[in-house]
């Protein structure tokens, strides 16, 4: 059925379709019986086993909004049948071709027509933009679910299975996306609603300075790569803060991974609940601090907000800083945990702090803390246990840095076994208080 110049193009007593054959319209444009055809019906429609054909000859492309009453039915009786596998309300996919669907409706214009209705296109689960060289990818549902961000050549990989977005405003497609790298000064993910998952894998290209924002919801964040970093790039962790009422929110290293920030690139790392390595794990910087908090949020969760970094090195090899600070309210939750774990410093300094109201608030066992010249503050405060426990480990500063450990608990306020505190040539203190015991056993 093809549309005439101008005027009234075809008009049916009744209207028919043989069983098994094509109904074909060519539509040029949205004007009926100009730029498409419009059978005008005066008697029955029976469209019983035909199927439905749509064509354009002169390139048109239909916009969201748009309606094309391709049979009018001028009498008050009802269609029968339907277009073969289109339903009343059926959806046509890439109507004539487009990236926009279309659906159908036998109860259309004056309730007896054949309608179709070209939809806008389906919103994407996650935008991604790129402006000013800055990578920014946005869930926008608000789903729990997994995304994982890989090295793929010369691009970053984005993929949530099942799930779509648009890059730059672009049409809605399924994942994966693909974003080159190249000049990209900043990577953003911000992971809004939803308890998420967000892995991050090995990457062989420099990475830029990169931001995770966590949303309401639980959200756990794994690196599980090795990732160095463009110079004064930086790493933000950042899932504290993102509810009026925190969710439980964690951060991963697996084992064996390397990551490293150098100039003034810095690490900040929030959780609400724990932040965890495996074996093996280096992070390093310059001059950049490092910064890892566990519930420090302005509304505490109310359950454990543990550091514990397990046979790894932590450290920065020029002015940096490095700063562990850790709450939990969990009776059976250590506060800051270092086990077989180096943390150091060149002229930067070293604070480590525990408040917990059970178990240790800062756990040393077989660990160095040692800075060439910056000061060493570890401060534990717990209410049942211990303070500050050092076991078969190590705290030095060199040059004029000091050292100042304050331990405060029920059994013990500081416990050491085996271990040894000295400064080069600054100060060292030591004072622990016990609420049922002994305040420093050396």
């Amino acid at each position: 059925v093809r549309p005439a110049t101008n005027g009234n193009d075809l008009s049916n007593a009744n209207l028919r379709f043989g069983n098994g054959t094509d109904a074909r319209f060519v539509i040029n444009g949205t004007t009926p019986d100009t730029q498409y055809e419009q059978p005008n019906v005066v008697g029955t429609v029976n469209l019983t086993g035909a199927d439905l054909v749509f064509s354009t000859s002169n390139a048109f492309v239909p916009t969201a909004g748009q309606t094309f009453t391709i049979i009018n039915n001028d009498e008050a009786d009802a269609i029968t049948g339907t277009f073969n596998g289109l339903s009343q309300g059926a959806t046509i996919n890439n109507f004539l071709g487009g990236s926009l669907n279309a659906t159908i409706s036998y109860t259309g214009g004056t309730g007896n027509d054949v309608v179709i209705t070209v939809q806008a296109a389906p919103l994407p689960d996650y935008r991604i933009t790129t402006t000013n060289n800055a990578i920014i990818i946005t869930d926008i549902s608000g789903n729990g679910e997994t995304l994982d961000v890989s090295e793929s050549g010369s691009n970053i990989s984005f993929n949530v299975a099942g799930r779509t977005f648009s890059l730059d405003g672009g049409a809605t497609t399924a994942f994966p996306a693909d974003v080159a790298l190249a000049d990209i000064s900043s990577i953003t993910i911000n992971a809004e609603g939803g308890n998420d998952i967000i892995n991050f894998g090995a990457f062989t290209q420099i990475l830029p300075t990169l931001t995770v924002n966590g949303g309401i919801g639980n959200d756990r964040v794994y690196f599980e790569g090795d990732i160095t970093f463009a110079a004064n790039a930086n790493l933000d962790l950042d899932l504290q803060n993102d509810d009026a009422n925190p969710g439980e929110d964690g951060g991963f290293f697996e084992d064996d991974i390397d990551l490293r920030l150098s100039g003034s690139g810095a690490v900040i790392i929030k959780v609400n609940t724990q932040f965890l390595t495996g074996d093996n794990t280096t992070l390093e910087t310059v001059n950049g601090d490092i910064t890892i908090e566990g519930n420090q949020q302005a509304v505490p969760n109310l359950n454990a907000g543990r550091i514990i970094i397990s046979n790894s090195t932590f450290r920065s090899t020029g002015s940096g800083n490095i700063s562990f600070k850790s709450k939990t309210f969990n009776n059976s939750a250590d506060g800051v945990v270092l086990w077989g774990t180096t943390v150091s410093t060149q002229s930067g300094h070293i604070n480590l702090q525990g408040d917990v109201t059970g178990n240790r608030a800062i756990d040393l066992s077989n660990s160095n803390i040692t800075t060439a010249g910056g000061n060493i503050v570890l401060q534990g405060t717990s209410s049942a246990v211990y303070g500050f426990d050092m076991s078969r480990s190590v705290v030095s500063a060199g040059g004029m840095g000091t050292v100042n450990i304050t331990g405060q608990g029920q059994s013990y306020g500081v416990l050491m076994i085996k271990s040894t505190i000295t400064s080069a040539g600054g100060d060292v203190a030591v004072s622990g208080t016990a609420t049922a015991g002994t305040g420093i056993n050396l």
